[in-house]
């Protein structure tokens, strides 16, 4: 199996505004899952607000086993945005 991370920055049609600020762009990590010819996709949105970073993900994907599944998936790394993009990976 094998586990790939890419960052993406994508610029949005207008600013996006709730009660904690305004953005321009998104900055999304795509998570591509293979094994035994098959492929999943996964992406997320690390959030500062939950103190994740574009790095601090990368870091928790990139330090899973090969052999990870969804259920042992739950053990290894706590809720957030490493663990969702992984999980919709392997579905």
């Amino acid at each position: 199996m094998t586990i790939e991370v890419t960052r993406d920055v994508f610029k949005l049609a207008q600013v996006f505004t709730i009660s904690r600020g305004s953005r321009t762009e998104a900055k999304v990590l795509t998570v591509k899952i293979s094994r035994g010819g098959h492929v999943g996709w996964g992406e997320c949105v690390p959030y500062a607000r939950y103190e994740e970073t574009l790095e601090s993900v990368t870091a928790q994907i990139q330090g899973l086993p090969e052999d990870v599944d969804r259920a042992t998936l739950q053990g290894l790394l706590p809720a957030g945005a490493a663990r969702n993009a992984v999980d919709c990976a392997l579905w």
